[in-house]
Formats: structure tokens, C-alpha cells, sequence
């Protein structure tokens, strides 16, 4: 049992993984692989246009569901993009703006349905952390 509570484990080699298809140098990010937990990141900004709101978020969902796909790669258990959305009630975004948020994101989810993907959105980078260590410490603990 000492054994196992002295063991350190780190997450930074998991940040920013480099992946490609080919095995060639010019693949693409994934933003956290794991064990048991693979993400990338995006941004859901209202006041963006529409195609650029939606781009990059599903590109990452794009990244996520080839990774997984790809022959050889270990798929972790749980994968999903963490969709960064505004804090409800800032001065700056209007109503109609959080009502393009929650369109985003329903948009996102159906998406990532089809290719048997899961979204996580959260305002709060605590939310995002404890989700990520939830996913791949506590569940390999």
C-alpha cells in the first residue's frame, strides 16, 4: 500500500500531444491525452461569427474522433471536448448572445453524438481541472 501512495503521477505528458495519421511530423494536437481521458479545448465566443464559432470546436471534435478511430491508438475511456462558454450574467454578453452560446453547444452535441463523442462546457477552469483529474487519477485509482 506505501508503495502505491508514493507514487507520483504527472499529468504534463499527457498536455499537447502531438498525433498524425501518416506517422509523419505534420499531424495535429490533441490538447490532453491520458489513460482514461483524452479532450481538446475550444473556445465558444457568441460575438464570433457563426462559422468561425463553430470551427475551430469542431475541428477538435474532428481531432478527437481520428485519434480514436486510428489503428493502433489505445482509446482512452472517456473522450470529449471541453467547450469554454461564457459565465452566465457578464454585462458583455447580451441575451440573444447566451441564447447563440446554447445553440453552439446543442449544435456541438449533435455532432459529437454522431461520432460517439461526448461535450463538457464550462465557464470555470476549476470545473475543467477537476473534471480532468476526476477522469484520469481518481478513476485509476
Amino acid at each position: 500500500m506505501d508503495e502505491v501512495l508514493s507514487v507520483s503521477l504527472s499529468l504534463a505528458s499527457g498536455f499537447n500531444k502531438k498525433f498524425s495519421l501518416t506517422g509523419s511530423a505534420s499531424g495535429f494536437t490533441i490538447d490532453f491525452i491520458g489513460h482514461t481521458y483524452a479532450t481538446c479545448y475550444a473556445a465558444i465566443n457568441p460575438k464570433s461569427k457563426t462559422s468561425v464559432r463553430l470551427k475551430a470546436a469542431s475541428a477538435g471534435l474532428w481531432r478527437l474522433a481520428r485519434a480514436r478511430d486510428a489503428f493502433g491508438f489505445a482509446s482512452p475511456d472517456h473522450i470529449e471536448l471541453t467547450a469554454w462558454v461564457p459565465a452566465p450574467g457578464l454585462p458583455i454578453y447580451s441575451d440573444s448572445e447566451y441564447v447563440i452560446v446554447r445553440d453552439t453547444i446543442d449544435e456541438l452535441e449533435a455532432q459529437a453524438k454522431r461520432e460517439d463523442l461526448r461535450i463538457f462546457s464550462t465557464y470555470d477552469s476549476h470545473k475543467a481541472s477537476s473534471r480532468l483529474l476526476h477522469e484520469e487519477v481518481i478513476v485509476l485509482n
